[in-house]
């Protein structure tokens, strides 16, 4: 399970179906389906469902609103959040070797 930091404090925060699907209903589009759309606030809209989803996920809730997260967190905090729950494939993979 990847983190996000707001303020400083870490907090879990994970890409399911779930959070996948509420950012979808929130944003108007889904995300996995047209990357190309994703801007500032799809991004944040994503972590913060992910973080939702994770609380959910221990039986907890995550009480912070939206414009609360947006202001606390920070473009490269998710951005980092996302590359961790998304890591780039590795030159090369699915090539033959010779």
């Amino acid at each position: 399970m990847s983190k996000i930091t707001i303020s400083g404090e870490s907090h879990d925060a994970v890409m399911t179906n779930g959070a996948i699907i509420e950012t979808r209903d929130r944003i108007g589009f889904d995300p996995m389906f047209e990357p190309a759309k994703i801007d500032t606030k799809a991004m944040t809209m994503l972590a913060w469902c992910s973080l939702r989803a994770a609380a959910r996920r221990n039986n907890g809730q995550f009480e912070m609103t939206f414009e609360d997260f947006a202001d606390r967190v920070t473009l490269r905090d998710t951005n980092a959040w996302f590359m961790a729950e998304n890591p780039p494939a590795e030159s090369g993979e699915g090539e033959k070797k010779t």
